[in-house]
C-alpha cells in the first residue's frame, strides 16, 4: 500500500514543495495544516492510494487437535474466506511459530483445501493447535 500526493496546480510532488505535513501515510491519509506553514497556507493537493491486489484474511482457528487432529478446512470458515485463495499460512497458536518450522507432518497444507494435521502422523501422536489465514484477490 502506498500514497502519493501532489500539488494540484502543477502536479509537483508534495514532498518537494517544502511544506510540512501533519500526516502522509497510506493508512491514515494526507493532512496539510495551514498553521504549520511559514506563509500560513497549504497548497491545494490531490492524493491517490495504491491498494494491494491481494489481501490476507484474519487468522482462523475452528478446530483443536483433541480428536483425530487439527482440521482447518477452507470451507469451514464460510464467507470469511474467498472462494479462490492463492496462498495459505498456518502457525502454531501458542507462540505463532510457522507450521513448517514446528517439525510436524501435515496431511494437507494448500490454499484450495486448507490445513490438516493428523495426530497419528506425529511421533508423539498429538498435533499442536494451529491457526490459518488465506491470501485472497481483491
Amino acid at each position: 500500500t502506498r500514497i502519493e500526493a501532489r500539488r494540484k496546480s502543477d502536479r509537483g510532488e508534495a514532498a518537494r514543495t517544502g511544506e510540512t505535513f501533519l500526516r502522509y501515510d497510506p493508512r491514515k491519509g494526507f493532512v496539510c495544516l495551514n498553521r504549520d506553514q511559514s506563509d500560513k497556507r497549504c497548497y491545494d493537493y490531490e492524493v491517490r492510494f495504491l491498494c494491494p491486489y491481494e489481501v490476507w484474511t484474519d487468522w482462523f482457528d475452528r478446530d483443536n487437535p483433541s480428536g483425530s487432529g487439527d482440521w482447518e478446512h477452507r470451507n469451514g470458515f464460510g464467507n470469511r474466506v474467498c472462494s479462490n485463495p492463492t496462498r495459505i499460512e498456518a502457525r502454531r497458536k501458542s507462540d505463532r511459530r510457522e507450521a513448517a518450522r514446528t517439525g510436524e507432518t501435515f496431511l494437507r497444507y494448500d490454499p484450495r483445501n486448507g490445513f490438516v494435521c493428523l495426530n497419528s502422523d506425529q511421533s508423539d501422536k498429538r498435533c499442536f493447535d494451529y491457526e490459518v489465514r488465506f491470501l485472497c484477490p481483491r
